[in-house]
């Protein structure tokens, strides 16, 4: 099926370069608390707007994120979709990121990363501090080397880094404080998600229904990832990719929601 897309205009803003492991990197965007939450066993980042929002709220209200699509709840931690059956999922507030050696990021669970927090408070802005795994701080802009933990400070920070969940199953690239791709373009081999960290806001001038066939309850019991709401998170995924390389100054946008009238069967009978 042929897509029309928007015509192009404006100014296209370039993205900074990414920082090597062990430098300070200090910018007002890299200062927000990043939010993220799971979804069929990937982490997603929220964005530097959504997680700002989350920031902000008082755990009393839900906040809207994603553009209107998700719906967090953060006292209880969870997001649900708003539009379509879809969650909760976990959601999670952390400081701290692992980096694997393939580049994906993976919050600290909470309680870890608060244990961190309390070492890394106490730790002096006016000396360099090793630890035994590379460390970005984006936060605190506190100068880092990788070698040998030379206080017992610094040794505590090194064995929590080390007794991490992710550092034991994975191999380590960088462990972060604070997010470090608010600006980055999305890589093309990530997962689609209906949350990126780095999707540009656009003004929706097209929606999509996306409406499935007879086919649709053998997907759900045969293929993982077959339901209609994965279709739509493809769609919307690919063609964000069109309009970030082909169509960069492009303010309006295509929305795509899936229509999963199975369910909406089964509530009927």
């Amino acid at each position: 099926m042929a897509m029309a897309l928007p015509e192009e205009g404006g100014a296209t803003v370039g993205a900074p370069p990414l920082s090597p492991p062990g430098t300070v990197v200090v910018d007002d965007t890299s200062k927000v608390i990043p939010w993220a939450y799971m979804r069929k066993g990937e982490w997603f980042i929220f964005s530097k707007e959504d997680c700002e929002n989350l920031e902000a709220c008082r755990n009393v209200m839900p906040v809207v994120v994603d553009q209107g699509r998700l719906e967090v709840s953060v006292h209880e931690r969870t997001v649900s979709a708003v539009f379509w059956k879809e969650g909760p999922y976990p959601v999670i507030r952390t400081e701290w990121l692992f980096e694997s050696s393939g580049g994906k990021v993976y919050p600290f669970p909470e309680d870890e990363a608060t244990e961190i927090n309390r070492y890394w408070s106490s730790l002096p802005r006016d000396t360099a501090h090793s630890f035994s795994l590379p460390v970005e701080d984006h936060l605190t802009s506190h100068e880092i080397k990788l070698g040998p933990s030379k206080s017992p400070t610094e040794q505590k920070i090194s064995d929590l880094f080390l007794k991490c969940s992710h550092t034991r199953t994975r191999r380590c690239k960088a462990i972060h404080h604070g997010y470090h791709r608010w600006t980055s373009p999305p890589s093309s081999s990530s997962p689609p998600s209906p949350s990126s960290a780095t999707s540009r806001r656009r003004d929706v001038t097209h929606v999509v229904f996306v409406v499935h066939g007879i086919g649709e309850t053998y997907c759900k019991k045969r293929q993982a990832d077959g339901t209609i709401v994965d279709y739509c998170y493809a769609m919307r995924h690919s063609t964000n990719s069109i309009l970030n390389s082909h169509f960069p100054t492009v303010d309006s946008g295509i929305e795509y929601l899936p229509v999963d009238w199975s369910d909406v069967l089964g509530d009927m009978v």
